[in-house]
């Protein structure tokens, strides 16, 4: 299994400036510390079961892990746990360590905040934040369409969305709060691309076994849009279109809707 690699969104850098022109550098410092500690959690446990993570994505709304791997809902609900779980254990090391040495308080102060922030963000039921993945999974055990648990979460993201906005503006009478932007601009770019990530999980979660002989289905379709495409892929056979769009016939697979 191979290194885990580090990558950093272009917008984090303008995050990281605001940070250090504000002289927040505190802030920045245990904000990358807690997150970072928050993804390994995530990443020892996917390493545990086997799993296949490639890289830890800094960006202006926390940290994220990328991988190819397809996760079952059993293991997904506990590698999703699994950070909030470090950033749990920290808080609790935290406050033991007042108890020992008091003066330790001034200096860790906003390294508690940062992770009860952290922890209580990502426990949110919006995917692809901890608790949404936690709560889609268990519907998933339960025999629910993955794919439908999705689009209803589209839907509480956007709503989310827009309150965090409204938040956002009211907080420009008292305190400009720009956490409150930020979120929101997370929860609204996620529920625009939650499309995306809906048929990317269906196409991962056809898993065959490619070491016996699988049935091939020829469909005779008149679309190039791949979302229309991917309802005809099954784990029981192998599909291939025909298009014959336009007075011409094109030959496409399912494994060409990968690329």
């Amino acid at each position: 299994m191979g290194k885990l690699k580090i990558k950093f969104h272009p917008l984090f850098a303008l995050y990281v400036f605001v940070c250090i022109y504000f002289n927040w550098f505190n802030k920045i410092f245990y904000y990358v510390v807690v997150v970072t500690m928050h993804e390994y959690g995530h990443y020892f446990c996917a390493k545990y079961y086997g799993y296949q993570m490639d890289s830890i994505i800094y960006s202006l709304s926390g940290a994220g892990i990328t991988t190819n791997s397809s996760f079952k809902s059993k293991h997904d609900i506990i590698i999703s746990l699994c950070g909030p779980l470090v950033n749990l254990i920290l808080i609790v090391v935290t406050i033991c360590l007042w108890w020992i040495f008091p003066l330790s308080y001034l200096y860790t102060y906003d390294f508690l905040i940062c992770n009860i922030v952290v922890m209580m963000f990502n426990l949110l039921p919006l995917y692809p934040l901890d608790g949404g993945r936690i709560i889609v999974s268990i519907l998933c055990l339960k025999g629910k369409n993955r794919n439908k648990c999705l689009r209803i979460n589209k839907i509480v993201c956007l709503t989310f969305g827009i309150l965090f906005v409204v938040l956002f503006l009211i907080s420009i009478f008292f305190k400009t709060n720009y956490n409150l932007l930020i979120t929101s601009m997370f929860l609204l770019v996620n529920s625009i691309t939650s499309d995306k990530n809906v048929y990317f999980d269906k196409i991962k979660s056809l898993n065959k076994n490619n070491d016996k002989p699988i049935e091939v289905k020829v469909f005779k379709v008149s679309t190039h849009n791949k979302k229309e495409l991917v309802k005809y892929l099954n784990p029981h056979y192998f599909s291939v279109f025909k298009n014959e769009l336009d007075g011409k016939t094109e030959t496409i697979n399912e494994t060409d809707l990968l690329k």
